[in-house]
């Protein structure tokens, strides 16, 4: 679910500048990617 949600925020970083002020569409992009492959080798 937490990977779903920095996919969303970097889509709309990427797509609605300024809607998104947190952080940059790569910062939300590579933490979707770190919480996918964390699950992923972490998983039960």
């Amino acid at each position: 679910m937490l990977a779903v949600a920095h996919w969303v925020l970097y889509r709309l970083a990427r797509n609605y500048r300024g809607m998104v002020t947190e952080q940059n569409g790569k910062w939300y992009l590579e933490n979707s990617y770190h919480t996918m492959m964390a699950m992923i080798e972490q998983a039960p």
